[in-house]
């Protein structure tokens, strides 16, 4: 199977257990290893966001994995960790302005070596009559070496729209 299958798939059973229920301590193990799993995890993504927003992109591409496609924002893909690396400074600069406010992370242990966390962020806007606008981040997550790394990222912006309650409806605009 190719990684980029294998990646399809793994991504395919994240958003459907996220659809039809959770990963939890009867499929996965016990609850204190899907806590540890979920605490792990949720130490490199701030770890990573806090290196991307200090715009320090060495320090954040280095938790991505060398995987096929690894990143797709507003349709384009980054198909490697070297292409995202030269392309870290320019996302970085072209936000520019006020910091993007995170609203929260959501992490589902999906195994002992798999995961993968929903981020939501309102982005200030960038001139007074434009609107705020909502970023979801995505990303799946792969245990290698003892080291939790990011196998794939999908990022979407839209109108903010102030999201519900944890795994509930996003009230309508």
């Amino acid at each position: 199977m190719s990684p980029a299958s294998a990646f399809k798939r793994l991504l395919t059973l994240g958003l459907l257990l996220s659809l039809g229920g959770r990963a939890d301590a009867q499929v996965f193990g016990s609850a204190t290893d899907t806590l540890a799993i979920r605490a792990a995890v949720l130490a490199a993504l701030e770890a990573e966001q806090s290196a991307f927003e200090a715009r320090d992109c060495q320090t954040s591409v280095g938790y991505f994995a060398d995987l096929q496609p690894l990143f797709v924002v507003s349709g384009r893909v980054m198909p490697s960790r070297a292409v995202l690396a030269m392309a870290c400074g320019q996302m970085v600069a072209a936000r520019g302005g006020a910091p993007r406010e995170l609203d929260r992370h959501v992490i589902h242990a999906l195994s002992t070596e798999s995961a993968f966390s929903v981020s939501i962020y309102r982005i200030p806007p960038r001139a007074p009559d434009d609107p705020p606008t909502r970023q979801v981040v995505t990303k799946v997550w792969i245990l290698r070496g003892g080291s939790w790394q990011i196998g794939h990222l999908h990022e979407s912006a839209g109108p903010w729209t102030p999201p519900g309650p944890p795994g509930g409806p996003t009230p309508p605009a």
